[in-house]
Order: structure tokens, then sequence, then C-alpha cells
């Protein structure tokens, strides 16, 4: 019953992540535990459940099973088809908590914090020096920044 309510009552330790049952818990752990019981025969990567090896062997053979109704877009797993519905809408539920830009995936925010992480990076990377002439300390950057960077 609790499928049709959406109660969720078993949570993950490790990520919160929340189930409607104990077995789709106990599943889910296997993601975090790092076994891999299932090999890829073609580039032998590992996974620990063989539907995610599955999904990924779709890569190789280049079956898209999910097509999009509007554009007719064809993906090799769901959630790509959800990625590129998202971005089709326009719609950027993503903000940026430094500049005023909004992303439509969270990924491409995390892309995108980059380039404050670098600029800040760089900025901590000052190193005070003492100007022998001048009783005022003296800053300067121990790499050069590029010129690229826009904060």
């Amino acid at each position: 019953m609790r499928i049709h309510t959406g109660e969720r009552r078993y949570a993950c330790t490790i990520c919160s992540k929340r189930f409607t049952d104990g077995s789709t818990l106990r599943q889910h752990m296997t993601l975090h535990i790092g076994e891999t019981k299932y090999a890829c025969s073609i580039c032998s990567k590992g996974f620990a459940r063989a539907d995610h090896l599955k999904s990924h062997m779709r890569i190789h053979t280049g079956e898209r099973l999910y097509a999009h109704t509007i554009c007719s877009k064809r993906c090799t797993q769901a959630t790509n088809l959800m990625k590129h519905m998202t971005i089709l809408t326009g719609e950027r539920q993503y903000p940026c908590a430094i500049c005023s830009k909004r992303c439509a995936l969270a990924n491409n925010l995390k892309k995108h914090m980059t380039l404050h992480t670098a600029w800040l990076y760089h900025l901590f990377r000052l190193t005070r020096l003492r100007d022998c002439s001048k009783s005022t300390p003296v800053y300067r950057l121990k790499s050069k920044i590029s010129q690229n960077i826009v904060v």
C-alpha cells in the first residue's frame, strides 16, 4: 500500500535517499559498498547491479530505447531523455549563489561553479612579500590568473 501512498519509510544511512520498501533500500546500498559483481565484456567497467550493466551495454550497442515524442531524439537511458526535455523547456531551476546565472541541470551548475572556485583559488594564492624599499607589504600572485575568468 505504501507504493500507492508515496510513503517512503526506509532511508539510506549514507545519502538519506528514501525508499518505499526494504528490498529497494538493500539494492541501493550495493552502490555505496562499491562491490562490482557485474563487468562489461567490452570495456571492463564494473557495476554493482545487473540492470546497471544492461543499461551501460546500450552505449556499446547503440540501442536507444527512449525517444522524445516531439523532436524524436533517442537516448540510451531514460535519465538522458529527461535531461534533454528539461533543456528544451528553457526552465533553469538551479541558480548560482554567487552570480545571477541559472542552469537547467544541476551538473551544469556544478561545472559553472568551478569558474568561481578557480578564481577564488588563485585569489588566495596571493603571496605577501615585503618590499625592502617600502614599509608597506606588497602582494604578488604566485601564478598568473587567466584573463577569461570573470566573477
